[in-house]
């Protein structure tokens, strides 16, 4: 399929406000089995057709899908290198908060060990 989308880079932010719309994420996972026509997503959801023709149109402009036409006929279909954009951006809030993480794990473990170190008390004396 040829890709129609004006932008060629896509950006996190774009993609997730895309997502952030419960009928879009429904019209993703639709797409999840291959091409589809406006028409026979439009049966599939609980919006009409011209709805389904809007979110398809943010969608991409996102970069998550794409289309081709034949005729008069217009095929919808995941573009996933959209996807990539968003695996690319959790994995990075992912690190990040894995290193986060792992520095309060080990700020954890030094205090407890500055705990157990044993304090004498000067005023007890050794008999």
């Amino acid at each position: 399929m040829r890709n129609r989308s004006a932008a060629a880079h896509h950006d996190a932010g774009a993609v997730f406000d895309a997502l952030g719309e419960p009928v879009r994420r429904e019209i993703i996972a639709r797409l999840h089995g291959g091409p589809s026509p406006v028409g026979k997503l439009a049966d599939q959801l609980t919006v009409g057709r011209p709805a389904v023709s809007k979110h398809l149109r943010v969608l991409e402009g996102a970069g998550l899908v794409r289309h081709e036409s034949h005729g008069t006929r217009n095929l919808y279909a995941l573009a996933p290198e959209g996807m990539v954009v968003a695996q690319q951006w959790l994995v990075g809030m992912w690190d990040v908060a894995l290193a986060a993480f792992a520095d309060a794990v080990d700020e954890a473990a030094r205090q407890q060990r500055a705990d157990d170190v044993p304090i004498e008390d000067p005023g007890e004396e050794d008999s």
